[in-house]
C-alpha cells in the first residue's frame, strides 16, 4: 500500500509547508430517546482514540491544529506524558474537538455523525510521520490539497 505522501508528492507540485487537511468523520446508529446519544457514538466509533492517535502521532503532534490549539488553550493541563494528556484533554472536553449531528429515524432512533474540524497539517510532517509508521485509516479520514483550481480530496 503506497503512502499518502508519496501519492501527493508523485502528482502535486508541494514542498514541505504546504498544507494537507485532514477531517475525521464517522458515524454510528443511536438510541436518541435518552439524550446520551452523543456519547453513544463516542463508545461505538472510538472516535477519541482515532483523533488523539493521529494528532499526536510522532511527526505530527507538533504541528497540527488540534494540537496547537490544546497547547494555547489548556497549557496549564499538559503534562509530562504528552499524548495521555491530549487524550484526557480531549476526553474530558470532547465537545470543543468532536462535533455531531443527529440524525432522528423515529421518536428513539438515528444515527449520529461525528466530525472534527479541519486538521492542517504541513506536507513535511505527513512524510515524516507515514515513514515513522503513521497509518492513515480511510474508512473515517479524508485529506484534502488546497490547489489554485480549488479544493481537491485526495482517495486515501
Amino acid at each position: 500500500m503506497s503512502k499518502l505522501w508519496e501519492k501527493l508528492d508523485k502528482h502535486l507540485p508541494l514542498d514541505d509547508k504546504s498544507e494537507i487537511v485532514f477531517r475525521y468523520k464517522e458515524s454510528a446508529s443511536v438510541y436518541h430517546y435518552d439524550g446520551e446519544h452523543y456519547e453513544k457514538a463516542l463508545g461505538a466509533t472510538d472516535a477519541i482514540n482515532k483523533v488523539v492517535n493521529f494528532v499526536t502521532h510522532e511527526g505530527i503532534c507538533d504541528n497540527n491544529t488540534i494540537v496547537n490549539y490544546i497547547k494555547k488553550c489548556y497549557s496549564g493541563e499538559i503534562g509530562e506524558i504528552f499524548e495521555q494528556s491530549v487524550h484526557e484533554i480531549i476526553r474530558e472536553h470532547n465537545y470543543d474537538f468532536i462535533f455531531n449531528t443527529l440524525d432522528e429515524w423515529d421518536h428513539k432512533r438515528g444515527v449520529c455523525e461525528l466530525y472534527t474540524d479541519d486538521i492542517a497539517v504541513p506536507f513535511g510532517c505527513l512524510k515524516e510521520a507515514e515513514e515513522k509508521g503513521l497509518e492513515i485509516d480511510s474508512n473515517c479520514w479524508s485529506a484534502y490539497v488546497f490547489t489554485d483550481i480549488g479544493e481537491l480530496k485526495v482517495k486515501l
